[in-house]
Protein backbone atom coordinates (compact mmCIF):
# COMPACT_ATOMS: atom_id res chain seq x y z
CA UNK A 1 0.00 0.00 0.00
CA UNK A 2 0.95 3.44 -0.81
CA UNK A 3 0.08 6.54 1.12
CA UNK A 4 -1.47 8.21 -1.92
CA UNK A 5 -3.36 7.24 -4.87
CA UNK A 6 -3.50 9.93 -7.22
CA UNK A 7 -5.96 9.60 -10.17
CA UNK A 8 -5.94 11.79 -13.49
CA UNK A 9 -9.24 10.77 -15.72
CA UNK A 10 -8.46 12.01 -19.16
CA UNK A 11 -10.42 12.55 -22.31
CA UNK A 12 -8.88 14.23 -25.81
CA UNK A 13 -6.61 16.36 -23.26
CA UNK A 14 -3.38 16.05 -25.16
CA UNK A 15 -2.54 19.23 -24.52
CA UNK A 16 -2.87 19.42 -21.18
CA UNK A 17 -1.92 15.86 -19.63
CA UNK A 18 1.69 16.27 -19.69
CA UNK A 19 1.82 19.00 -17.34
CA UNK A 20 -0.40 17.56 -15.01
CA UNK A 21 1.23 14.64 -14.55
CA UNK A 22 4.60 16.64 -14.44
CA UNK A 23 3.38 18.77 -12.06
CA UNK A 24 2.23 15.74 -9.80
CA UNK A 25 5.53 13.85 -10.18
CA UNK A 26 7.61 16.63 -9.38
CA UNK A 27 5.98 16.19 -5.50
CA UNK A 28 8.23 16.53 -3.01
CA UNK A 29 6.57 13.46 -0.92
CA UNK A 30 7.18 10.37 -2.27
CA UNK A 31 5.02 7.39 -1.55
CA UNK A 32 2.13 7.70 -3.89
CA UNK A 33 0.90 5.96 -6.92
CA UNK A 34 -0.43 8.41 -10.07
CA UNK A 35 -3.29 6.46 -12.42
CA UNK A 36 -4.13 8.50 -15.27
CA UNK A 37 -7.74 6.61 -16.81
CA UNK A 38 -8.40 7.41 -20.36
CA UNK A 39 -11.96 7.49 -20.89
CA UNK A 40 -11.12 6.17 -24.89
CA UNK A 41 -9.85 9.11 -25.92
CA UNK A 42 -9.37 9.92 -30.03
CA UNK A 43 -6.49 12.31 -29.96
CA UNK A 44 -2.69 11.69 -28.69
CA UNK A 45 -3.75 11.97 -24.54
CA UNK A 46 -3.02 7.46 -24.57
CA UNK A 47 0.51 8.24 -26.37
CA UNK A 48 1.00 11.21 -24.05
CA UNK A 49 0.07 9.14 -20.68
CA UNK A 50 2.55 6.02 -21.86
CA UNK A 51 5.40 8.22 -22.66
CA UNK A 52 5.24 9.64 -19.25
CA UNK A 53 4.85 6.21 -17.38
CA UNK A 54 7.95 4.87 -19.49
CA UNK A 55 9.71 7.05 -17.54
CA UNK A 56 8.23 6.55 -14.34
CA UNK A 57 6.81 3.63 -12.75
CA UNK A 58 4.66 5.46 -10.15
CA UNK A 59 2.46 6.30 -13.04
CA UNK A 60 0.29 3.69 -14.40
CA UNK A 61 -2.41 3.69 -17.58
CA UNK A 62 -5.64 1.83 -17.36
CA UNK A 63 -7.61 2.27 -19.95
CA UNK A 64 -11.20 2.60 -20.52
CA UNK A 65 -13.87 2.54 -23.41
CA UNK A 66 -15.90 5.92 -23.88
CA UNK A 67 -18.04 6.22 -20.98
CA UNK A 68 -17.71 9.54 -19.22
CA UNK A 69 -15.57 10.84 -16.27
CA UNK A 70 -17.89 9.25 -13.50
CA UNK A 71 -17.17 5.51 -14.70
CA UNK A 72 -13.50 6.76 -15.10
CA UNK A 73 -12.75 7.88 -11.56
CA UNK A 74 -14.70 4.79 -9.97
CA UNK A 75 -12.51 2.56 -12.12
CA UNK A 76 -9.63 4.50 -11.08
CA UNK A 77 -10.31 3.97 -7.49
CA UNK A 78 -11.14 0.45 -8.01
CA UNK A 79 -7.73 0.15 -9.35
CA UNK A 80 -6.60 2.03 -6.57
CA UNK A 81 -3.65 0.69 -3.65
CA UNK A 82 -3.32 4.19 -1.83
CA UNK A 83 -4.76 5.04 1.76
CA UNK A 84 -6.24 8.04 0.61
CA UNK A 85 -7.40 9.03 -2.58
CA UNK A 86 -6.72 12.17 -4.27
CA UNK A 87 -7.52 13.52 -7.80
CA UNK A 88 -6.75 15.97 -9.82
CA UNK A 89 -8.15 17.28 -13.26
CA UNK A 90 -6.05 16.61 -16.38
CA UNK A 91 -5.87 20.29 -17.14
CA UNK A 92 -5.08 21.28 -13.60
CA UNK A 93 -1.89 21.98 -11.90
CA UNK A 94 -0.60 20.84 -8.19
CA UNK A 95 2.59 22.65 -6.56
CA UNK A 96 5.42 20.43 -5.64
CA UNK A 97 4.36 20.36 -1.94
CA UNK A 98 0.65 19.38 -2.22
CA UNK A 99 0.95 15.94 -0.93
CA UNK A 100 3.52 16.89 1.75
CA UNK A 101 0.92 19.66 3.08
CA UNK A 102 -1.56 16.81 2.76
CA UNK A 103 0.03 14.29 3.94
CA UNK A 104 0.77 16.39 7.70
CA UNK A 105 -2.80 17.36 7.87
CA UNK A 106 -4.24 13.29 7.84
CA UNK A 107 -2.01 12.04 10.16
CA UNK A 108 -4.43 11.74 12.63
CA UNK A 109 -5.94 9.25 10.40
CA UNK A 110 -8.99 12.13 9.11
CA UNK A 111 -11.44 10.91 6.62
CA UNK A 112 -11.56 13.59 4.64
CA UNK A 113 -9.50 16.43 3.71
CA UNK A 114 -11.14 19.44 2.18
CA UNK A 115 -8.77 22.58 0.77
CA UNK A 116 -8.78 25.51 -0.64
CA UNK A 117 -7.25 26.79 -4.77
CA UNK A 118 -6.52 28.86 -6.71
CA UNK A 119 -7.79 29.69 -10.50
CA UNK A 120 -6.06 30.60 -13.38
CA UNK A 121 -6.78 30.58 -17.11
CA UNK A 122 -3.35 31.66 -18.82
CA UNK A 123 -0.16 31.26 -16.46
CA UNK A 124 -0.07 30.14 -13.37
CA UNK A 125 1.85 32.39 -12.24
CA UNK A 126 -0.78 34.54 -12.40
CA UNK A 127 -3.55 32.41 -10.43
CA UNK A 128 -6.29 34.22 -8.40
CA UNK A 129 -7.36 32.93 -4.96
CA UNK A 130 -10.39 31.07 -4.94
CA UNK A 131 -13.58 33.16 -3.53
CA UNK A 132 -14.06 30.08 -0.34
CA UNK A 133 -10.96 31.71 1.93
CA UNK A 134 -11.28 28.60 3.82
CA UNK A 135 -10.28 28.31 6.96
CA UNK A 136 -8.59 25.57 9.34
CA UNK A 137 -11.25 23.53 11.10
CA UNK A 138 -11.82 19.66 12.26
CA UNK A 139 -15.58 19.28 12.02
CA UNK A 140 -18.19 15.70 12.19
CA UNK A 141 -19.49 14.22 8.99
CA UNK A 142 -22.79 15.96 9.83
CA UNK A 143 -21.72 19.56 9.99
CA UNK A 144 -19.38 19.38 6.99
CA UNK A 145 -22.19 18.10 5.25
CA UNK A 146 -24.16 21.17 6.42
CA UNK A 147 -20.91 23.32 5.72
CA UNK A 148 -21.50 21.93 1.79
CA UNK A 149 -25.07 22.79 1.68
CA UNK A 150 -24.73 26.19 2.85
CA UNK A 151 -22.02 26.64 0.08
CA UNK A 152 -19.14 27.08 2.55
CA UNK A 153 -16.65 24.77 1.11
CA UNK A 154 -15.98 23.72 -2.42
CA UNK A 155 -17.96 20.66 -4.40
CA UNK A 156 -15.18 20.05 -6.80
CA UNK A 157 -14.08 16.56 -6.72
CA UNK A 158 -10.16 17.27 -6.58
CA UNK A 159 -10.50 19.96 -3.63
CA UNK A 160 -11.57 16.42 -1.52
CA UNK A 161 -8.49 14.05 -0.07
CA UNK A 162 -10.26 10.76 0.57
CA UNK A 163 -9.54 7.18 2.87
CA UNK A 164 -10.00 4.86 0.15
CA UNK A 165 -11.73 2.80 2.49
CA UNK A 166 -14.49 5.72 3.26
CA UNK A 167 -15.64 4.60 -1.08
CA UNK A 168 -15.37 1.28 -0.32
CA UNK A 169 -16.71 0.37 2.68
CA UNK A 170 -20.00 2.96 1.92
CA UNK A 171 -20.19 1.94 -1.53
CA UNK A 172 -19.75 5.11 -2.75
CA UNK A 173 -19.75 5.48 -6.61
CA UNK A 174 -19.68 8.81 -9.36
CA UNK A 175 -23.30 8.07 -11.23
CA UNK A 176 -22.07 7.09 -14.42
CA UNK A 177 -22.63 8.68 -17.32
CA UNK A 178 -24.22 12.38 -16.01
CA UNK A 179 -22.77 15.47 -15.58
CA UNK A 180 -21.88 17.16 -11.84
CA UNK A 181 -21.10 14.26 -10.61
CA UNK A 182 -18.80 16.15 -7.97
CA UNK A 183 -22.09 17.52 -6.52
CA UNK A 184 -24.28 14.19 -7.13
CA UNK A 185 -21.41 12.45 -4.20
CA UNK A 186 -19.77 14.33 -1.96
CA UNK A 187 -22.80 15.25 0.22
CA UNK A 188 -23.51 11.69 1.27
CA UNK A 189 -19.69 10.49 1.41
CA UNK A 190 -18.88 13.55 3.93
CA UNK A 191 -22.34 12.43 5.89
CA UNK A 192 -20.96 9.20 6.67
CA UNK A 193 -17.43 10.14 7.12
CA UNK A 194 -16.41 10.16 11.19
CA UNK A 195 -14.04 13.15 10.93
CA UNK A 196 -13.70 15.70 7.85
CA UNK A 197 -10.88 18.62 8.54
CA UNK A 198 -11.06 21.95 6.05
CA UNK A 199 -8.04 23.50 5.38
CA UNK A 200 -6.60 26.80 3.83
CA UNK A 201 -4.09 24.83 1.35
CA UNK A 202 -3.96 26.69 -1.95
CA UNK A 203 -1.59 24.64 -3.42
CA UNK A 204 -4.10 23.56 -6.26
CA UNK A 205 -4.41 25.07 -9.61
CA UNK A 206 -7.95 25.28 -11.13
CA UNK A 207 -7.47 25.78 -15.04
CA UNK A 208 -10.99 27.37 -16.22
CA UNK A 209 -11.39 26.60 -19.56
CA UNK A 210 -14.18 27.94 -21.66
CA UNK A 211 -15.30 24.93 -23.36
CA UNK A 212 -15.29 22.46 -20.51
CA UNK A 213 -19.08 21.38 -19.71
CA UNK A 214 -19.05 23.40 -16.61
CA UNK A 215 -19.58 26.19 -19.11
CA UNK A 216 -21.51 24.93 -22.09
CA UNK A 217 -25.38 24.90 -21.38
CA UNK A 218 -26.57 22.42 -23.17
CA UNK A 219 -30.16 20.63 -22.54
CA UNK A 220 -28.14 17.04 -21.72
CA UNK A 221 -26.53 19.38 -18.35
CA UNK A 222 -29.70 21.11 -17.15
CA UNK A 223 -31.54 18.13 -17.23
CA UNK A 224 -28.67 16.31 -15.26
CA UNK A 225 -29.06 19.11 -12.94
CA UNK A 226 -32.41 18.54 -11.91
CA UNK A 227 -31.66 15.03 -11.44
CA UNK A 228 -29.09 15.75 -8.54
CA UNK A 229 -30.95 18.65 -7.46
CA UNK A 230 -33.97 16.11 -6.93
CA UNK A 231 -31.93 13.21 -5.07
CA UNK A 232 -30.59 16.40 -3.11
CA UNK A 233 -34.31 17.06 -2.19
CA UNK A 234 -34.86 13.54 -1.39
CA UNK A 235 -31.88 12.70 1.08
CA UNK A 236 -32.81 16.07 2.77
CA UNK A 237 -36.25 14.72 3.21
CA UNK A 238 -34.87 11.39 4.45
CA UNK A 239 -32.60 12.87 7.21
CA UNK A 240 -34.35 15.65 8.08
CA UNK A 241 -33.43 17.91 10.57
CA UNK A 242 -30.49 20.53 10.08
CA UNK A 243 -29.63 18.50 6.40
CA UNK A 244 -33.26 19.67 5.15
CA UNK A 245 -32.97 23.14 6.44
CA UNK A 246 -29.27 23.59 5.30
CA UNK A 247 -29.72 22.14 2.20
CA UNK A 248 -32.54 24.83 1.42
CA UNK A 249 -29.37 27.43 0.53
CA UNK A 250 -27.97 24.48 -1.82
CA UNK A 251 -30.87 23.83 -3.78
CA UNK A 252 -32.20 27.22 -4.33
CA UNK A 253 -28.76 28.71 -5.33
CA UNK A 254 -27.97 25.90 -7.75
CA UNK A 255 -31.89 26.19 -9.29
CA UNK A 256 -31.19 29.81 -9.83
CA UNK A 257 -28.09 28.33 -12.18
CA UNK A 258 -30.63 25.77 -14.01
CA UNK A 259 -32.44 28.97 -14.75
CA UNK A 260 -29.10 30.78 -16.23
CA UNK A 261 -28.75 27.72 -18.15
CA UNK A 262 -32.24 27.43 -19.51
CA UNK A 263 -32.07 30.74 -20.45
CA UNK A 264 -28.77 31.15 -21.73
CA UNK A 265 -29.26 27.85 -23.66
CA UNK A 266 -26.94 26.51 -26.17
CA UNK A 267 -26.62 26.49 -29.99
CA UNK A 268 -30.38 27.07 -30.42
CA UNK A 269 -31.70 24.72 -27.64
CA UNK A 270 -35.28 25.21 -26.68
CA UNK A 271 -35.18 25.27 -23.39
CA UNK A 272 -39.05 26.51 -22.23
CA UNK A 273 -40.08 22.60 -20.74
CA UNK A 274 -37.31 22.75 -18.69
CA UNK A 275 -37.46 26.30 -17.40
CA UNK A 276 -40.88 25.84 -16.70
CA UNK A 277 -39.64 23.00 -14.60
CA UNK A 278 -36.86 25.35 -12.44
CA UNK A 279 -39.79 27.54 -12.17
CA UNK A 280 -41.93 25.62 -10.82
CA UNK A 281 -38.95 24.15 -8.33
CA UNK A 282 -38.36 28.16 -7.28
CA UNK A 283 -41.48 28.74 -7.11
CA UNK A 284 -42.20 25.63 -4.25
CA UNK A 285 -39.12 27.50 -2.37
CA UNK A 286 -40.91 30.57 -2.15
CA UNK A 287 -41.20 30.84 1.28
CA UNK A 288 -37.13 30.14 2.17
CA UNK A 289 -34.91 33.61 2.33
CA UNK A 290 -31.60 33.10 1.10
CA UNK A 291 -28.70 33.65 3.40
CA UNK A 292 -26.54 34.95 0.41
CA UNK A 293 -27.18 38.39 -0.48
CA UNK A 294 -26.40 37.66 -4.42
CA UNK A 295 -29.45 34.94 -3.73
CA UNK A 296 -31.90 36.97 -1.89
CA UNK A 297 -31.36 39.41 -5.02
CA UNK A 298 -31.60 36.96 -7.89
CA UNK A 299 -35.13 35.83 -5.77
CA UNK A 300 -36.44 38.76 -6.16
CA UNK A 301 -35.97 39.58 -9.33
CA UNK A 302 -37.67 36.49 -10.45
CA UNK A 303 -40.21 37.34 -8.23
CA UNK A 304 -40.34 40.78 -10.05
CA UNK A 305 -40.38 38.43 -13.39
CA UNK A 306 -37.05 40.79 -14.37
CA UNK A 307 -34.29 38.11 -13.95
CA UNK A 308 -34.63 36.93 -17.55
CA UNK A 309 -33.51 39.74 -19.39
CA UNK A 310 -30.77 40.49 -16.40
CA UNK A 311 -29.63 36.89 -16.63
CA UNK A 312 -29.34 37.44 -20.52
CA UNK A 313 -27.31 40.56 -20.61
CA UNK A 314 -25.09 39.19 -17.81
CA UNK A 315 -24.17 36.25 -19.47
CA UNK A 316 -24.32 37.78 -23.23
CA UNK A 317 -20.60 36.16 -23.81
CA UNK A 318 -22.20 32.59 -23.60
CA UNK A 319 -24.59 32.40 -25.62
CA UNK A 320 -25.24 30.02 -28.73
Amino acid sequence: MVKFSVIITAYNVENYLQRAVKSVLSQTFTDFELLVVDDGSTDNTVTVAKSLANNDNRVKIILQSNQGVATARNNGINHARGEYIQFVDADDVVSSNFLADINVRVQRGVDVLISDYRTFSGNVADAKDSYFRLRNAELTGLVATQFLFLNLVPNFSWAFCVRRQIYLGNDLKFPAGRIFEDNSLYYRLLFVAESVKICDLKNYYYFQRRDSYVHVYSQRSIKDLLVMLNEVEVFARQHGGKIASTSQEYLIKRYFKAYTMCVVGYDGDDNSALLAKVNHHIKTMKPYRPRNKKMRLKKLLWQLGILKPVVLFSNRHLGA
